[in-house]
């Protein structure tokens, strides 16, 4: 008997329906960045016209450290002495990390040891600590940049000549691009030893005026900081703060300290201070983090400028499970709907979300249990998922007037007229139309401006977006297009539903 055509009919449209029934949504509409696509680099950016030389992010960094001792304040007279606080200098920033090593002299992580947790083993700090430099001035003599760009204009020479055997500048030159890669200047006197505002003596990182030379590197990037920042942070017995007495640093019990370092180092390999140089300003990142208040580590978007991590990109409906930032560096990029960073070719320096699982493990763990020199910030006592928006994107400014002219996605510009650099910074008068380069995002939709506390991380059942905060958007004036709840939280994942509007 053959089946009528009607009836046929009716039963494939029940299979078809019936199927399609049984078929999921589909959650998996994201890829992860490829560093190597990357459309405007962070170094090209850096280098085309503010900066020179930018040593490596990841790989081997070669760091050229010298003490300096000034008159009145000679290295003997410290509390370890000439060769003890030399031997103090070079533990800070080469030393054995406490959790290797339970006899090193160090507090917390040293310089060496901290990047190369950071960047999950990516950064290898490595380098030499010279002898005593001796300058014949007093702090007061001593008191300008100028001056310091004389010390090493002195210094780079004294090295290039082949006078100390045990430095050869092309041994301090990794990525092989004419400078040596980084060096640390530490002086013998005090930080604002002066008691200035404009005190020279302070901590900062800059370059000097010297163009690359391949065959004997030159000095670009360098450090200038106080040997009494190894100090600074003290110690606590129970919930209370003690100082390191000049004693207990004179017989070597006192801990190296190495956040100031750290901080400086930061700069060294690219980045910017993400707290503000105005009085009276916001806060934009919260104060907790390494390149704001010196604090806990670096961030999801600081270590994807470094290319330490790949983080997922949001596409569409999506559901991530990420481990926690500290342990792995996951973290997920929520871009502008529109831009379509996969059919373009993408760039970190754009404008977007960028959503981190913070747990108490790692590096963080040492500030969350007492307040960095019992002054600044702790860190967050309890996982959650930080969300920070980041406006990266490049702008176009006159080399006569530094005004801005307007947004490209170039990284390098052939044009004697202008140049390139990032067009948004966390000090409101450094930056265009009033936008921050990176600002916390709380769960109560407000964009960041003081301390950061546990209740604006996102925690499960948390969301944001187009319904929960429709009059949200990003500083292009694009809406974001997207919604995400935390739909699970543990001691090691968390995974988080996407939606498109």
């Amino acid at each position: 008997m053959k089946i009528k055509k009607y009836g046929f009919a009716l039963v494939l449209t029940a299979l078809v329906v019936s199927i399609s029934g049984c078929v999921k949504e589909t959650t998996d509409n994201y890829f992860q960045i490829d560093q190597s696509q990357y459309k405007s680099t962070f170094n090209e950016l850096r280098t085309d016209y503010v900066y020179k030389a930018e040593a490596n992010q990841s790989g081997d960094v070669k760091v050229l450290v010298v003490p300096v001792e000034l008159k009145g304040y000679l290295a003997s007279s410290l509390p370890a002495g000439r060769e003890g606080t030399r031997e103090q200098i070079n533990n800070v920033v080469f030393g054995a990390s406490p959790s290797e090593d339970p006899t090193s002299e160090v507090q917390w992580e040293s310089l060496k040891s901290f990047y190369y947790k950071s960047s999950y083993e990516q950064c290898n700090i490595e380098g030499y600590t010279t002898d005593w430099w001796y300058v014949d001035q007093s702090p007061t003599q001593f008191k300008s940049g100028a001056s310091v760009q004389g010390l090493i204009g002195e210094i780079n020479d004294y090295y290039r000549s082949g006078a100390d055997e045990n430095v050869n500048p092309k041994d301090f030159d990794a990525n092989g691009d004419g400078y040596i890669d980084l060096v640390i200047l530490v002086y013998s006197c005090k930080q604002k030893v002066l008691g200035q505002k404009d005190d020279v003596f302070w901590a900062y990182c800059t370059q000097s005026s010297t163009s690359a030379d391949f065959d004997n590197p030159n000095i670009s990037r360098y450090i200038w900081l106080s040997q009494n920042f190894m100090f600074e942070n003290g110690y606590w017995e129970g919930n209370t703060h003690k100082d390191w007495t000049s004693g207990q640093i004179a017989n070597r019990e006192a801990k190296l300290d190495a956040h100031t370092f750290i901080h400086e180092v930061g700069h060294g390999l690219g980045l910017a201070d993400y707290y503000s140089y105005d009085d009276g300003d916001i806060s934009a990142m919260g104060k907790l983090d390494m390149m704001d208040y010196n604090v806990g580590d670096h961030n999801a978007y600081s270590k994807a400028l470094y290319g330490w991590i790949s983080p997922y990109v949001v596409e569409g409906r999506a559901t991530i499970t990420i481990d926690s930032f500290q342990n792995t560096g996951d973290s997920i990029i929520v871009p502008i709907r529109s831009s379509n960073w996969k059919e373009t070719t993408y760039s970190l320096l754009d404008e977007y979300l960028i959503l981190e699982y913070d747990t108490i493990d790692n590096l963080v763990v040492f500030d969350s249990l007492h307040k960095y020199a019992n002054a600044y910030p702790i860190w967050f006592s309890q996982a959650g998922v930080r969300v920070i928006h980041v406006d990266s994107r490049i702008g176009v400014f006159s080399r006569s007037s530094h005004s801005f002219l307007g947004y490209t996605e170039k990284s390098k510009i052939e044009n004697d007229a202008n140049y390139v650099y990032f067009a948004h910074d966390n000090t409101l008068s450094r930056t265009v139309r009033g936008n921050r380069l990176a600002q916390v995002m709380s769960k109560s939709g407000s964009l960041m401006t003081m301390t950061a506390l546990n209740s604006d991380l996102f925690v499960q059942g948390d969301s944001f977006g187009y319904d929960t905060f429709s009059n949200f958007k990003m500083n292009s004036g694009a809406e974001l297009g997207f919604k995400f709840q935390i739909t699970e939280m543990n001691e090691t994942s968390c995974t988080i539903d996407f939606y498109v509007a």
